[in-house]
């Protein structure tokens, strides 16, 4: 899996963090997780999706999509993907997170 440095977490994920972290790196796919990653396509931003899911788009595009985020359940993604087009917002005035996460992931 192709972590950001230091990725983002929910609330509840946080509390877990370590152990989710470990399941995924090891093929598991714990239920109710999801991840917040760039998206392969250049339409949007980012992506919202179950580790399944981000296995498919590996298998199937050939590369790993970064991970920026990890959150117990769908609405807690959603608040952390806000949380995260905030910080970048504050940060270079613009919403353009993916030029952002590729500049500092290069």
């Amino acid at each position: 899996m192709n972590w950001y440095r230091v990725p983002y977490f929910g609330q509840t994920a946080e509390k877990r963090k370590y152990k989710i972290m470990q399941k995924l790196d090891a093929g598991e796919y714990p239920l109710f997780i999801y991840l917040i990653v760039l998206a392969s396509t250049s339409v949007n931003q980012m992506e919202i999706v179950s580790p399944v899911e981000y296995e498919r788009q590996q298998m199937r595009n050939g590369i790993e999509p970064l991970i920026l985020g990890i959150a117990v359940g769908m609405d807690e993604a959603k608040a952390l993907a806000g949380e995260i087009v905030a910080d970048v917002y504050r940060l270079t005035g613009t919403a353009d997170v993916k030029g952002y996460y590729l500049k500092l992931n290069e």
